[in-house]
């Protein structure tokens, strides 16, 4: 019957790749986790998420075959009567789940995040809808280049979240590009099993920003102990579910949650525009506030910004108590609004009509400021500033 499973997952599950969910399936079978009933036949159906962010609910014999594959909505009959599947979802508290099963959404009912609230405020409802794998039936994993560092260095530094590994050199062009056919099919073999494929010189640029990361936390006394990365909670808040993911809890330190940024530049004026231009304050609000919901604990929040390129400096930014006082409100009305869109089945874009923009004062008075410039020059000189400046820019032999 494995053929069978195989096919109702390429069935019912567009969005995943049928083998690699397969693998999936049976490994949470051997584990057995997530058993969730007993069918009249025997054996047991689980409840599995998907690497495509979707749960499925495989049906497997007294003898362990994988019959075969049903989706949320479907009906089976078991021991205690017909039942219809539908995810279990996590209680409220603190959980050590990987990062696929948290992107899937681990609670019963879709759960605002820190992205989705970042999407709900900076943008629309819609955009926060189209972005949310529980969502969109047609949803699918932005995957970018810019991402593999990230999310290597996250590994290396925290010691959990996805593997990473360096591509055979003897697959690369002349040149060095990741362009012959070997190169890229172990490049897509590597994401298809959840692996970042990097060159070797980036690997060991991954390597280097480990140790200096290293170097600089124990200056600090800060243990991103591997065991408590990657730290998920979810709880509900003004009656809206809520989740985040801590890069790092210390257990030894209880006074604060981290979370690993890379950036091209970590000097504080450029991290304070991150916070800004990202929406940084409304993560570290809605993390804050998510995990004193889950565990009861007031904690601080730090960020760990650390550039990607030497000499890879790092700056640990914690927002001041007005800037999270703000946040703190900002998220209060994502979560309103989340709730409202949730009861109502209503995901609004942007305004109807046409948005009259009046551009802020200091654009205009940097062009009332050059209008002076240039005029002073032509007060002074007689001349326009462009005839200066193509005198600056002639050749010498034209000049003489």
């Amino acid at each position: 019957m494995t053929q069978h499973a195989i096919d109702r997952l390429a069935e019912r599950f567009p969005r995943c790749e049928p083998t690699r969910a397969f693998q999936q399936i049976r490994d949470a079978v051997i584990a057995n986790v997530g058993r969730v009933a007993t069918p009249v036949s025997g054996g047991a159906i689980y409840e599995v998420m998907l690497h495509s962010y979707e749960v499925a609910f495989p049906v497997v014999s007294a003898d362990g075959e994988i019959v075969t594959v049903l989706a949320e909505g479907m009906e089976a009959n078991t021991t205690t009567g017909r039942l219809t599947m539908a995810r279990e979802g996590l209680p409220s508290g603190v959980h050590q789940i990987d990062a696929e099963a948290y992107h899937a959404d681990p609670c019963r009912f879709p759960s605002l995040s820190s992205t989705l609230a970042k999407k709900m405020l900076g943008q629309s409802p819609l955009h926060a809808w189209t972005d949310c794998a529980r969502l969109n039936p047609t949803w699918q994993p932005t995957e970018k280049k810019t991402f593999d560092i990230g999310r290597a260095a996250h590994r290396a530094i925290l010691g959990r979240g996805a593997d990473f590994v360096a591509i055979p050199e003897d697959m690369l062009s002349s040149n060095g590009a990741a362009s012959t056919k070997a190169a890229k099919e172990f490049i897509e073999d590597c994401r298809s099993r959840g692996i970042t494929p990097l060159k070797a010189a980036e690997v060991a640029e991954i390597d280097v920003m480990a140790e200096k990361m290293a170097v600089r936390l124990k200056m600090l006394g800060i243990d991103f102990d591997p065991a408590h990365s990657e730290v998920a909670a979810v709880a509900q808040i003004d009656g809206t579910w809520c989740r985040m993911m801590a890069d790092n809890a210390p257990v030894a330190d209880p006074r604060f949650l981290y979370d690993l940024k890379t950036c091209e530049s970590a000097a504080p004026e450029a991290c304070q525009r991150a916070v800004m231009n990202y929406g940084y304050d409304v993560q570290a609000a809605h993390y804050l506030e998510t995990w004193r919901a889950a565990t009861g604990e007031s904690r601080k929040f730090r960020f760990v910004f650390q550039e990607k390129t030497a000499p890879h400096e790092i700056c640990i930014v914690e927002l001041g108590e007005d800037t999270l006082s703000m946040a703190s409100r900002k998220v209060a009305r994502a979560r309103e609004m989340w709730a409202h869109c949730l009861k109502v089945g209503n995901w609004p874009g942007y305004p109807l009509g046409v948005q009259k923009i009046e551009l802020p004062e200091w654009f205009h008075e940097r062009w009332a400021e050059r209008e002076s410039v240039e005029q002073d020059f032509k007060a002074r000189t007689g001349r326009d500033v462009l005839d200066a400046a193509r005198a600056w820019q002639a050749p010498a032999s034209a000049a003489e």
